[in-house]
């Protein structure tokens, strides 16, 4: 069955395209699009709260430098130019690689020629980098960096062309007789020695603890080096060098591709391709020493013929598969599992180049032509001989209008990107000469599905799955949840399905006023579901700090603040009805009785006073109410600036939580939370006052020296050496429904799971289940709760309402 796509997007730059293979994307969720002056890159913003029917994507724009590989070989050809022979001066002007900007022309103006996303765990050990070959011969890497202000941009961080010059200097040897065309000539050796043709990046290594990749480099005389980059913390912005580990001469010309297949955790496999259409593939090995290994080359081919464009490898069914692109020809060779070459074929795709071609699943490629023909190519062996089966997908788009540069596909195959750009001379003589790139979903991989589908242990890297399905839903303005049972137990879900619910249920809030009329709604409430959601991660992270204390570690003081919260969190969940109203039961309430029971015999330190109002921090919110910050995983109060931040759902996480675990990620995206750089001034001044700063200095306004006037005595509601808190995120909170809660509080006592059934009024009406097996309600209360439904069902019921069970009709 060939796949359908649905034009879902299109976004519009104004600049030009340079090269082909234009576009990829990376395992952290960002996209590059390879520009006539610089490299696009496109990142996910994950707002599910967006209600714009586009795909939101932060842009930011890579500006190449100027450096050349010929400024530091020692050799200005300005100086004896006027004295070559008329073929050597042309050449030596020509070749950009010899010349440069040393010579009285118009400066050539950097263009990236190749880009390559490193495997992510290099930078802050969560994310990757991103090299980039330009047409002055150099490979520059980039990496994100976030200033104090939280703008993001990327800076250079690895120089080539400095690094491998400045490694080979040493080996150069002076001309001996210094006439024009020898030095010349020995220009020319040292450009071949030096300059870097293709590249590729190795699977992420172990080295003395340090994550680190292999930047493999091809070079003009057909040699092969490598190089190590160590990885490093986001916040540093100074270039480093990228260390020399061996160079190997291939028995190939000069190098136009290369492609890294891994085999174990530090030996892997090269497979190239030369200008001249020869095929190679050397085993790569002792990757996590100093010095590494190549060896076995073979050559497939010795023909010469077109240039290799490109190389992939598939592997199927203990058959791999070697693809080469040459212009518009695929070569494709099959390899058993002893390493040998039993078939291959030569297959034409379209008329003009290929332009991008991608591993889709199992045995099948996907391939763009320049002309904007997308084919799908299913490789076969039927009696050791290689059959290919093509079908051309069908793009709803004039692609008469374009021709298309790339294309790349989401990790988990939910919408496809076509780079393209216009080539009518009417669309180019009007100013229409934009940059397109086309988002299509795929109709074949229901992104809901695949989140509910999940084996992951967490949703990072199912972000494309919720954008697309967050685009789809708007634009034909249905609700995301189709599917789900309408019976579904909740209370049995597993963490990371609730976080999924949870973030399906925000979006359809967002899509219920678009709809006219809503005949069902099959899924709870956002915030019932933000409820139980937090209970999993307070149960989550008591668990852990249990464990540590009676693994006889202490607990540093910070640590056991949190405890000391997040187990009053807890009571107050089932104190607030919580569990009634999200009808969750035995596996909720199991739970939390297991871990509040322990951590009621803890003795705890005293809490530390709030910076705004004076008064004891006994929850994440203080009483009388006022807006903070608090950190989303120890519930601990922020009082200047947070240690990180996700650049998702904006939630800020203390400092502090660093010193038990690293990385950081977000509890309810679990994406790499962004550490908060501040220059060193803003640093300092910031300790400073964290140090200097006294409660006692602290000037209040009127308003709340009113407020703290009132008799709120927190001893008397202190039971088992536990501090109370209310948990609310709303600036409304009445402060008389704050006191009526913390009455039923003082009255709470956790002994045994059935009591927390007692206290929490485990009984919902409109299911008809009572999960509470203590006393039933009266007739009077029946009576109450039967007019009460009366009065939602004539009113309409808000899937926002936290009392909203999400089974209700709307006739």
């Amino acid at each position: 069955m060939s796949m359908q796509l649905k034009l879902l997007d299109h976004i519009q730059l104004n600049n030009h395209v340079y090269a082909n293979f234009a576009c990829d994307y990376s395992e952290d969720g960002k996209i590059f699009l390879l520009l006539e002056n610089g490299v696009c890159i496109l990142t996910l913003k994950g707002s599910v709260e967006n209600v714009f029917p586009k795909f939101s994507f932060k842009k930011d724009l890579i500006t190449l430098s100027d450096a050349n590989i010929c400024e530091n070989l020692d050799i200005d050809l300005s100086s004896f130019l006027n004295d070559l022979t008329r073929h050597n001066l042309y050449e030596a002007i020509l070749d950009v690689g010899l010349s440069g900007d040393g010579v009285n022309t118009t400066p050539t103006p950097p263009r990236p020629v190749q880009a390559m996303w490193s495997p992510r765990g290099v930078v802050e050990k969560t994310e990757g980098a991103l090299a980039i070959l330009t047409n002055l011969n150099n490979i520059e890497v980039y990496v994100e960096v976030i200033d104090e202000n939280e703008i993001s941009s990327f800076i250079r961080v690895a120089n080539f062309s400095k690094d491998v010059t400045d490694y080979y200097r040493r080996s150069w040897k002076k001309v001996e007789t210094p006439n024009a065309d020898n030095i010349l000539d020995e220009l020319k050796r040292r450009v071949d020695l030096v300059a870097p043709t293709a590249f590729t990046w190795s699977h992420v290594i172990l080295k003395d603890r340090k994550a680190c990749c292999i930047l493999f480099v091809g070079h003009r005389d057909g040699a092969i080096t490598a190089w190590r980059f160590v990885e490093r913390k986001a916040s540093e912005i100074y270039e480093s060098r990228l260390q020399f580990l061996e160079r190997y001469n291939t028995k190939l010309g000069k190098i136009t591709a290369l492609h890294w297949f891994c085999r174990k955790s530090d030996a892997g496999g090269l497979s190239l391709g030369d200008v001249n259409g020869h095929i190679g593939a050397l085993s790569v090995s002792k990757l996590s020493t100093d010095k590494i290994k190549f060896s076995d080359e073979v050559v497939f081919n010795s023909e010469s013929d077109l240039k290799v464009d490109k190389l992939s490898i598939v592997n199927y069914q203990n058959i791999t598969y070697m693809i080469a692109v040459k212009q518009n020809f695929f070569q494709i060779y099959a390899i058993n599992c002893y390493g040998e070459v039993f078939g291959g074929k030569l297959i034409q795709v379209g008329n003009l180049y290929i332009t991008g071609v991608l591993h889709y699943e199992k045995n099948v490629l996907l391939v763009l032509s320049l002309c904007g023909q997308l084919k799908q190519i299913e490789l076969s062996v039927v009696d050791n001989e290689v059959c290919v089966t093509e079908k051309i997908i069908q793009l709803n788009i004039d692609t008469n209008k374009y021709r298309t540069h790339g294309f790349l596909f989401s990790p988990n195959k939910v919408f496809l990107g076509i780079l393209a750009y216009p080539c009518q001379i009417k669309d180019i003589s009007r100013g229409k000469n934009f940059v397109n790139f086309f988002v299509f979903g795929n109709k074949s991989k229901d992104p809901f599905q695949t989140l509910m589908n999940i084996r992951a242990p967490s949703i990072r890297d199912y972000w494309d799955c919720f954008e697309t399905l967050r685009v789809n839903c708007l634009q034909e303005k249905v609700f995301p949840w189709k599917g789900i049972d309408r019976n579904l137990n909740y209370d049995t879900l597993p963490l990371l399905k609730l976080k999924i619910l949870r973030w399906i249920a925000k979006l359809s809030e967002k899509i219920y006023p678009m709809i006219s009329r809503v005949e069902e709604y099959h899924i709870k409430a956002y915030v019932l579901l933000n409820y139980a959601v937090d209970i999993k991660l307070a149960v989550q992270r008591m668990t852990k700090l249990l464990n540590i204390y009676f693994s006889e570690k202490k607990l540093s003081l910070f640590q056991m603040q949190s405890l000391d919260l997040l187990n009053f969190f807890l009571k107050e969940m089932v104190v607030k009805d919580v569990l009634t109203k999200a009808n969750l039961g035995e596996t909720f309430i199991d739970e939390i009785f297991n871990v509040v029971k322990i951590a009621n015999e803890l003795q705890y330190p005293p809490m530390p006073q709030c910076l705004w109002c004076g008064e004891k921090i006994i929850g994440s919110s203080c009483v009388p109410f006022h807006a903070d910050s608090r950190c989303a995983i120890s519930l601990m109060p922020l009082n200047l600036t947070p240690g990180y931040k996700c650049p998702f759902c904006k939630c800020v996480v203390s400092k502090e939580i660093d010193k038990e675990y690293y990385p950081i990620f977000c509890p309810y995206c679990d994406i790499p939370m962004k550490r908060r750089c501040f220059d060193r001034k803003y640093k300092k001044s910031t300790d400073d006052a964290s140090e200097t700063t006294k409660l006692e200095d602290i000037i209040t306004s009127e308003c709340s020296s009113d407020c703290l006037q009132e008799n709120i005595h927190f001893s008397d509601i202190e039971e088992n050496t536990v501090d109370y808190i209310v948990l609310t995120d709303s600036e409304d909170e009445k402060e008389d429904s704050v006191k009526e809660l913390y009455s039923k509080i003082l009255k709470l006592s956790v002994n045994t799971p059935e009591e927390f059934d007692q206290s929490a009024s485990l009984s919902n009406t409109k299911k008809g289940q009572e999960l509470d097996q203590g006393e039933k309600q009266t007739e009077a209360e029946d009576v109450d709760d039967e007019e009460e439904d009366e009065q939602i069902e004539e009113e309409g019921e808000d899937p926002a309402d936290e009392n909203y069970d999400g089974n209700a009709d709307e006739d």
